[in-house]
């Protein structure tokens, strides 16, 4: 079972857009997915809630491990985790967790800026070498003349 995080310690990344888009797109793949809500503000499972077909299954504010042993157990494919934007105890375990931990960052320098602070908790969760940053709403580039 693969079990992907997406973390990112600035809110507005577009941690939830990722973690939905790549559920889907597993779903339609044949995967069996589960979604992982973290976040209290809960806007997967918001978006879950108005989305036809049950293509994809959620679990809102769950426990980590137990969650990940459950889907295990239940036969999922793969587990999509989305993270709150700090560093929670919930979203560190997420990231320990994880076979993949993607990190969505904008174009800007506050995204920039916030790196700093997501490369330590990698760090100290011992996932930067399976990690990898996404960016996320960049502007088309401008051709030449």
């Amino acid at each position: 079972m693969i079990t992907l995080t997406i973390a990112a310690q600035k809110g507005g990344a577009g941690k939830t857009t990722l973690a939905a888009h790549l559920g889907v797109q597993a779903a339609r793949s044949g995967r069996r997915v589960l979604l992982a809500d973290l976040d209290p503000q809960q806007s997967l499972t918001k978006w879950r809630k108005r989305r036809e077909g049950y293509d994809v299954h959620l679990a809102c504010l769950p426990q980590v491990v137990e969650l990940i042993s459950a889907a295990a157990v239940d036969g999922y494919d793969m587990v999509i985790i989305d993270t709150l934007p700090r560093a929670a105890t919930n979203t560190l375990a997420a990231i320990q967790a994880a076979s993949l931990v993607l990190v969505p960052m904008q174009p800007t320098i506050l995204d920039v800026d916030a790196m700093d602070t997501m490369a330590e908790v990698l760090e100290a969760a011992r996932a930067s070498k399976r990690t990898h940053v996404v960016l996320n709403r960049c502007p088309p580039t401008r051709g030449s003349g």
